[in-house]
This record gives structure tokens, C-alpha cells and sequence, in this order.
């Protein structure tokens, strides 16, 4: 099983080996994650009986929805429950039967797998799109071995900010991480992505956890200062069209025509009526674009011919998550993401640098998790790639691995 798990991690950036099926790609590691998934439902050779009741539920409620509320095609809802189911078996079931996994092995291959793909990243950026080509055309930025120049920047500046975690609550190897966030960083950066605002957003979550844990003014004084280099990196990204044209919402009605951004508040005005229409459950799963709603930025899209452009899956994993299952659904999840950060904190109080071998790690696989989950929630809506089975899988793990250790 162990070893599994390593070549599933290792397949996890080598997101230009998917398989494109439809309109969908599917990562290597996916495929392997999902065995894995189903080798704990029959872990030992014994049934999870409660998953199995719990999963059963979940099928026949998105049955009974389909029936209802009819707008997803079939294939769509089969697909659907297929992903969700996987993601699902490995979230409830990762922390019980994985306990044994060597967290120095999967921190060595992360480690590694990132400083390998910045590697490829700048040696694209001078050598095959050159700078002085860089960004003059919409593919024309560097994406290393991923996908998508986002799926790039996503996983760079999640790495980026398990560093600071790392920094801000580890004294181990501060040298090496330091300089892995400098790579890192400079990495997500030159993608141009706009996993920027997924940094922010989990560092922010990172210090207010740091805060927590001792609170005095020197931490205070960190935090706020922290705070104001968030405000001023903000603010010097605001004075780059490119990022401008991504997060400048005032007047967007307008004028704006980035399509990312459209795309996006499309995706919005489509959670806001699948709410309005069924919002315990949902619309059902595959749902997404195949029910009727009203959206000026969809108008936008249309007179510039993009209206098909991330419809079916409303270019946010939050969006496409509260549209085909509901906020009912979406609750449960940020309460489990709420004690899963609440048992982080307390494993921090718990342990420290000297008293547990796996701090460090701990400490950069689970931030390099929330925020490979929190950046697949704002924008990153496909089930299936590779980055949302990771952050599920570590987010499963740890730090609930360790009460061996307690």
C-alpha cells in the first residue's frame, strides 16, 4: 500500500501524461489514488460497513435529485459519482488505515518534485518560450510539467506558503527553507497564475493559527506587519494589466473583458440560482451549465464568442461544489476543513521541534495541502486532477497519523 501511495505522489505533477477524455483531462495519479481508495473500503479484507452505509446514502439521495430535478446528463451523474465517491473514500478512510506511512519519504518526493518542476519551469521560460516571446500570446507562459500554467502557479505558491509555515513555526533546516521559497515563489510568480490570492489567503490562516498558539506583542507586531506586506504585494500586482484585468471588479459590467474574470462571476450568478432553485442538495451532480440561470457576464462572454468557456464547471470547485450538491453538503465540508485546522493547531501545542521527528513535516505537507484545497476551491473546478486528490489524501492523513505517538 505504501508504495502506492509514493507512485501516486510521484505521478501527481506529471499532469501532461492525463488522459483527455470529452472535455475532461484525468492525471495519471488520480487513477492510482482512486485504487487506493477502494483498498481501504476492503482494508484487511474487511468492509468499512459505515462507509459503505454512508456512500450508499450519498448515491441514491444524487438518484433521487437526478429524478427530481433532471438536468444533468446521466454520464455527467455516473462521472460525478465516481470522483466525489473516491475523494470521499479517501478523505474518511485515509486517517484510519494509513497510519504507517514514512511522512520523511512523502516530504522528500514533494521536496524534490518541486524544486525538479521549478527546474523545467525556468528552463521553458529561457530556452523555449524565451522572455522576449513571454506572455506575448495567451499560451505563452511557462506550466513546467502541469496542465495549465494555473495548475503550476497553484502548486509554486502552495509550496511558497508551506515554507512560511515552516519558518514561522519550525526552527529545523531554515536555511533550505528559505531557499526553497525564494525557488518557489519566484516560480508561481513567472506563471503568471493567479494562485497569488491563494497565498494570501492561506498565510492568513497560517499566522492567525501562529498567533493563536502564544499571544503577545511581538507576535502581534509580526502579524500586522505581515499583514501590510499582504496589502502592499496586493497593491503592486494591481499595477500590472494583466493582474489588474483578473481582480478589478468596479465597473467589470463595463467594460472588462478578460475572460478568466467573466468566467468566474459566471460561475457565481450560477451558484446564486442553483440556490435559489434547490438549496439543501443541489442541482445533482454533473448539473453544472446544463440549467437555465441569468448572468450579465454570461451576456459578455456570448458577444465575444466564449460563452461555453468553463460553463459546465462554473471555473470554481466551491462554485461547482454548491451548485451540484448544495450548501448542505457544503457545510459538513468546511466544518471538517475547521477541525482538521483545530487538530493541526492543537498537534502544534502538542509537539514541538524536539519532541516529534515528523514536526517539520507535518508542519509543510498539511499547509501545502489547505492550501492545494483552498486555490482548487477558488478556482480550480475539475474532480479529477491531481492536485485536489493530494490536498484531500495529506489533509486525510495528518495530523492524525501521529497519535501513535502521543
Amino acid at each position: 500500500m505504501n508504495y502506492l501511495v509514493y507512485a501516486g505522489l510521484l505521478f501527481f505533477p506529471l499532469q501532461f501524461l492525463s488522459i483527455d477524455l470529452a472535455t475532461s483531462s484525468y492525471d495519471i495519479s488520480v487513477f492510482i489514488f482512486i485504487i487506493i481508495g477502494f483498498i481501504l473500503l476492503f482494508y484487511q479484507f474487511k468492509i468499512n460497513i459505515n462507509l459503505v452505509i454512508i456512500l450508499s446514502i450519498f448515491t441514491l439521495l444524487q438518484i433521487i435529485i437526478f429524478i427530481i430535478v433532471g438536468e444533468a446528463p446521466g454520464k455527467r451523474l455516473i462521472s460525478g459519482l465516481i470522483w466525489i465517491g473516491c475523494l470521499l473514500l479517501l478523505f474518511v478512510n485515509g486517517n484510519k488505515n494509513l497510519e504507517q506511512l514514512d511522512l520523511k519519504i512523502i516530504w522528500n518526493i514533494i521536496i524534490s518534485l518541486i524544486i525538479l518542476t521549478s527546474i523545467i519551469l525556468w528552463f521553458e521560460y529561457f530556452f523555449i518560450i524565451t522572455p522576449e516571446r513571454f506572455n506575448t500570446e495567451r499560451l505563452l507562459r511557462p506550466r513546467s510539467t502541469f496542465g495549465e500554467p494555473s495548475y503550476a502557479s497553484l502548486v509554486f505558491y502552495s509550496a511558497s506558503v508551506a515554507c512560511c509555515a515552516s519558518l514561522m513555526l519550525s526552527k529545523q533546516k531554515r536555511i533550505f527553507i528559505i531557499s526553497l521559497f525564494l525557488l518557489s515563489f519566484v516560480s508561481g510568480v513567472i506563471t503568471l497564475g493567479m494562485h497569488i490570492i491563494t497565498f494570501i489567503v492561506t498565510l492568513g490562516i497560517i499566522s492567525l493559527i501562529w498567533l493563536s498558539l502564544k499571544i503577545s506583542i511581538k507576535r502581534f507586531f509580526l502579524f500586522f506587519l505581515i499583514a501590510g506586506i499582504v496589502i502592499f504585494l496586493f497593491s503592486f500586482l494591481m499595477n500590472f494589466e494583466h493582474f489588474y484585468t483578473r481582480l478589478n471588479f468596479i465597473g467589470i459590467e463595463g467594460g472588462n473583458t478578460n475572460g478568466s474574470l467573466l468566467s468566474w462571476l459566471r460561475g457565481f450568478d450560477q451558484m446564486k440560482a442553483s440556490i435559489l432553485r434547490s438549496p439543501i442538495f443541489g442541482m445533482g451532480l454533473g448539473s453544472t451549465g446544463y440549467f437555465p440561470f441569468d448572468s450579465i457576464y454570461g451576456e459578455l462572454l456570448a458577444r465575444h464568442g466564449l460563452y461555453e468557456l468553463t460553463l459546465r464547471d462554473a471555473y470554481s470547485l466551491a462554485f461547482r461544489f454548491i451548485i451540484e450538491l448544495g450548501i448542505f453538503h457544503f457545510l459538513i465540508l468546511t466544518i471538517f476543513m475547521i477541525y482538521k485546522l483545530y487538530s493541526f493547531r492543537k498537534y502544534l501545542i502538542k509537539f514541538n521541534d524536539f519532541n516529534n521527528v515528523d514536526y517539520l513535516n507535518t508542519v509543510f505537507l498539511l499547509t501545502f495541502a489547505v492550501s492545494l484545497f483552498i486555490g482548487s476551491m477558488i478556482k480550480e473546478p475539475n474532480y479529477a486532477r491531481s492536485t485536489i486528490f493530494i490536498a484531500v489524501f495529506l489533509i486525510a492523513i495528518l495530523p492524525l497519523n501521529h497519535k501513535k505517538d502521543e
